[in-house]
């Protein structure tokens, strides 16, 4: 990849998306380097997933949280991590091994993966979840709709990929994404 394609994600950040899970694993780790730098100077708060090159390692460094595949369980000592999970068990352990949050997906058919046949979430299972486990992110086929439905049924916030990327205005969509999530996105 390109640092060009890093231009994207810059007006996304600018457009008011503070949250970044940077995935890219076929980044070198120096341009992982690069790109870190740049998000973190444009305001990001950024979390790097495992399936980044050198992602535990650069996290140590620079004192960044982590974020684990759904199948992962990778040595987090000292390092905040989140973790991608598919039920409930999945989350609960993560909530026992110290995870700050998950992600419970796929919370709708995802935008980006429109073959996925898996059970979606829905926002009434989300919301048990919420209740039952802890910090929640939803992810897949979010849209600002949804985003407000969830967030009126107490899930905790929303994670985008396909629904700001496969958008046809990417800035819009973010924007009306962060509209839906509140004030305490």
């Amino acid at each position: 990849m390109s640092g060009g394609e890093l231009d994207p994600l810059l007006a996304v950040i600018a457009a008011g998306a503070r949250d970044v899970l940077l995935r890219e694993p076929d980044l070198s780790p120096s341009a992982v380097e690069v790109w870190l730098s740049a998000l973190l100077q444009a305001g990001a708060r950024v979390r790097l997933h495992t399936k980044t090159a050198g992602a535990l390692a650069l996290a140590r460094r620079r004192g960044l949280g982590i974020h684990l595949a759904s199948d992962a369980e990778a040595a987090t000592q000292g390092l905040r991590f989140s973790q991608s999970c598919h039920s409930v068990a999945q989350a609960r352990g993560a909530f026992e091994r110290g995870a700050e949050f998950v992600f419970l997906s796929p919370a709708f058919q995802p935008h980006s993966k429109p073959e996925d046949e898996r059970e979606t979430w829905g926002v009434e299972r989300l919301a048990k979840a919420q209740k039952e486990l802890g910090p929640v992110l939803a992810l897949g086929g979010i849209t600002p709709d949804r985003a407000r439905a969830l967030r009126a049924a107490g899930v905790h916030g929303v994670a985008v990929l396909g629904g700001v990327w496969r958008a046809p205005d990417p800035l819009a969509r973010v924007q009306a994404l962060l509209e839906a999530a509140g004030p305490n996105r």
